[in-house]
């Protein structure tokens, strides 16, 4: 339980921040147009996750642990 209110909690952050300032800064890379099924938010939440709860700094570590 605690992990899933962690969870939210980073998501309301990341989602007032985002709606407020970082849309302005932030772009999603891809080799093609489709964006798949994560906004960019869901997106940051799991990034920022795998850093801060999981201590996973390297992108190759990131992508294993989100997938």
């Amino acid at each position: 339980m605690q992990l899933e209110l962690r969870i939210i909690g980073l998501n309301s952050l990341l989602e007032e921040c985002y709606t407020k300032a970082l849309h302005w800064y932030c772009q999603r890379f891809s080799h093609n147009k489709h964006q798949g099924s994560f906004t960019d938010v869901e997106l940051l939440t799991c990034y920022f996750f795998a850093i801060i709860e999981e201590k996973k700094y390297q992108i190759k570590q990131i992508y294993e642990y989100i997938v």
